[in-house]
């Protein structure tokens, strides 16, 4: 993977170096490389944008989805668990428990997608603005 990195600073990159890592930063969130998108943005912060905050703040929401993520991963495979436990039991009569867990587990799952498809548009707000705030190239 090419990075652009800054060294022997301060250097004003024009407005194609900031669009290619803008978009190395999206691919790489959706493919669910979160720990590549924040490097990205954490190595090209400072020609990124003039404001410390606007980056940080874009690497908290990263890094917030992620964990999002993580616990929807997890309690999808909770419910698989109780779905499989539901079957086993099938014939002893204790299934409806199972099918119950199994129900909380996907609503919860469902809950958890429906805020981590929240947090990915204020993510792709935050994207806009660091566009809009890159387009001032110094000369």
């Amino acid at each position: 993977m090419a990075k652009i990195k800054i060294k022997n600073g301060p250097f004003y990159l024009g407005q194609k170096e900031k669009d290619l890592t803008l978009k190395e930063a999206i691919s790489a969130l959706n493919n669910k490389e979160f720990d590549k998108a924040i490097e990205i943005i954490d190595l090209n912060s400072n020609f990124l944008s003039d404001e410390f905050h606007d980056t940080r703040s874009l690497i908290g929401q990263i890094k917030l989805i992620s964990g999002i993520t993580q616990k929807h991963q997890a309690y999808l495979k909770m419910a698989e668990h109780e779905i499989k436990r539901a079957k086993s039991r099938w014939l002893s009569g204790s299934k409806e428990e199972h099918i119950t867990v199994a129900k909380n587990y996907l609503e919860e799952a469902q809950r958890l997608a429906s805020r981590c498809n929240a947090q990915i548009r204020g993510v792709m707000i935050s994207f806009k603005k660091l566009k809009v705030d890159a387009s001032k190239v110094i000369k």
